[in-house]
């Protein structure tokens, strides 16, 4: 039984976790003030891709180089709504 995965090789577990806040402030009339703010990998913690498995690059051979996702991002948004 071959526990490997694709091609028996098995890459690196992966874990990501994003969040968002949002909160809403009344204004007078039917007027707001919205705000939100994301934030992308809240545990930031290196996701690699696969390792190269070409046997005859020895350099590089099952070598963790390349990141799926970035560091941790937060961004803030704002909207007014009249």
């Amino acid at each position: 039984m071959n526990d490997g995965g694709f091609r028996g090789a098995r890459g690196p577990n992966q874990f990501l976790t994003s969040l968002r806040a949002r909160y809403s402030f009344k204004l007078p009339g039917n007027r707001s003030l919205q705000a939100w703010i994301d934030v992308f990998n809240v545990t930031n913690r290196a996701n690699f891709n696969t390792p190269t498995a070409d046997r005859r690059d020895a350099a590089t051979f099952l070598i963790l180089r390349s990141i799926v996702n970035p560091t941790r991002t937060a961004q803030l948004n704002i909207r007014y709504v009249f």
